[in-house]
């Protein structure tokens, strides 16, 4: 079972946590600390998820985050699904991504292979570049698709 998330305003608390730490909006700092959370959430979601509980706590999430900003439930379940897409790939299993997606109400996972590895092709934004430390990610989906082809090819080539 996946546990709902705490007391009656931790998004709010989420969001200023964040947005003290990074020294960024609410929108961005939502942003982030999902794209960080995301990816713990479907680790502990995986391998055999109870599908009802994790669609009900993603839910719970996404509503409450987009309360309290202007980030879209749209945007906030991208990053579900990359998160989810990514846990996938760890255990070379793409198409259990997939599958999930599917019956957690998230868009299609979608992927890439550069040089024999696959890779998520990214659909959601973490906004880490909006923190004055920040800077874009290599598979950031606001670069061009031959600016990523190049970094993640250097990144398979590093043995990474």
């Amino acid at each position: 079972m996946v546990a709902q998330p705490a007391g009656l305003n931790w998004a709010r608390d989420a969001i200023d946590r964040t947005a003290r730490q990074f020294d960024c909006d609410d929108r961005t700092a939502a942003t982030i600390w999902w794209y960080m959370n995301s990816s713990t959430f479907f680790e502990h979601a995986l391998p055999n998820p109870d599908v009802p509980a994790v669609r009900a706590r993603l839910d719970t999430i996404v509503a409450g985050l987009a309360a309290e900003t202007d980030v879209t439930a749209a945007s906030l379940k991208a990053i579900a699904t990359d998160s989810l897409a990514n846990r996938a790939l760890e255990r070379a299993d793409a198409e259990t991504a997939t599958g999930l997606a599917a019956q957690l109400g998230l868009p299609a996972p979608r992927f890439v292979e550069i040089e024999g590895r696959a890779f998520v092709r990214r659909a959601s934004c973490c906004l880490i570049y909006r923190s004055p430390a920040g800077e874009m990610c290599i598979s950031c989906p606001k670069r061009t698709p031959e600016e990523r082809a190049g970094l993640l090819t250097e990144l398979v080539r590093r043995g990474r």
